[in-house]
């Protein structure tokens, strides 16, 4: 039995259902239910009666939860402690981005940082989408550029880039020549995108249910390979125009689709409540004075 286990067992009894349980912890579902299925073979008793897809607490859940809470609330008070007491000593500290969101304009803020803050040091990786607000939530990041949508509940959130969202169009196909293009334009065609858990391929999904069309998407891993396949005139690609501008690939073109109000907005992040070194507060700081609201970077 570990905290880990404890905490996934708090939420769960809270939610009721292991689908929202696993979207609040940021597992997966089926991480989330092996877990409480140890946590319960450890234990010897079930601690949840399953009715309808709900998991209700049974008597030996109440009593479980009475403990969880104090352990998981005094071992929080431990972390909270240590951390605070080394936070001011700090000079690195944790970036966790978004792949993608650091292409030139990240990169160009975090240099102008180091000129003015030679002392701080910030350790940069790259995550997928759904992952950054998981690295901040545990505490393996301390602050996160990542993309919108984000849980206000959860983060501190300012935006700082906007990016408009498009299709890359082989030149060969007739759709290259047509602007505005509009997504009923894209009938017929096969859509590609990047990672059908991505933020963006949700967006275009939701975009697309909205309108009531129904087209063929062909998800990939790498935004790269939405390039190459657009390049061999594979499909009509789904980007962004900083990427545009960035892959310059060739024979292809980049149209805004005029009638779905779709852009790649890129946050700066913090955890609510969360202690930030006097490194992290200041690069935190220097980002959202420089950055955002009618600051904001925009690419059009």
């Amino acid at each position: 039995m570990n905290i880990t286990q404890m905490r996934h067992f708090l939420v769960l009894a809270e939610k009721e259902r292991s689908r929202t349980a696993a979207d609040e912890l940021f597992v997966s579902q089926q991480g989330l239910n092996v877990s409480i299925a140890r946590l319960e073979k450890e234990l010897g008793s079930p601690l949840f009666d399953r009715e309808g897809g709900r998991c209700l607490l049974n008597e030996n859940g109440r009593v479980f939860r009475e403990h969880a809470e104090i352990i998981v609330r005094e071992n929080q008070k431990i972390l909270d402690y240590f951390s605070g007491l080394h936070a001011a000593e700090k000079t690195c500290f944790r970036i966790a981005a978004s792949r993608g969101s650091l292409t030139e304009f990240g990169m160009e803020m975090i240099s102008a940082f180091k000129k003015d803050y030679p002392a701080c040091e910030p350790e940069i990786s790259e995550y997928g989408d759904n992952s950054v607000a998981r690295m901040l939530w545990e505490g393996n990041a301390d602050l996160g550029f990542d993309v919108e949508p984000v849980d206000a509940e959860k983060f501190i959130a300012h935006r700082i880039f906007q990016c408009r969202v498009g299709a890359l169009i082989h030149v060969s196909n007739p759709l290259a020549d047509k602007d505005p293009l509009l997504l009923e334009d894209l009938k017929g065609q096969r859509l590609i995108s990047v990672d059908v858990n991505s933020k963006v391929s949700a967006a275009l999904t939701a975009a697309l249910q909205q309108k009531g069309l129904r087209l063929q998407l062909q998800f990939v891993e790498e935004v790269m390979s939405v390039h190459r396949l657009t390049e061999q005139n594979q499909g009509i690609g789904f980007t962004n125009k900083l990427l545009f501008q960035t892959l310059r690939t060739p024979g292809a073109v980049f149209r805004p689709i005029r009638d779905a109000d779709l852009f790649w907005n890129v946050d700066i992040v913090r955890k609510r409540g969360a202690k930030l070194s006097k490194s992290a507060q200041a690069f935190y700081q220097y980002i959202v004075s420089r950055y955002s609201g009618d600051k904001l970077i925009k690419v059009e």
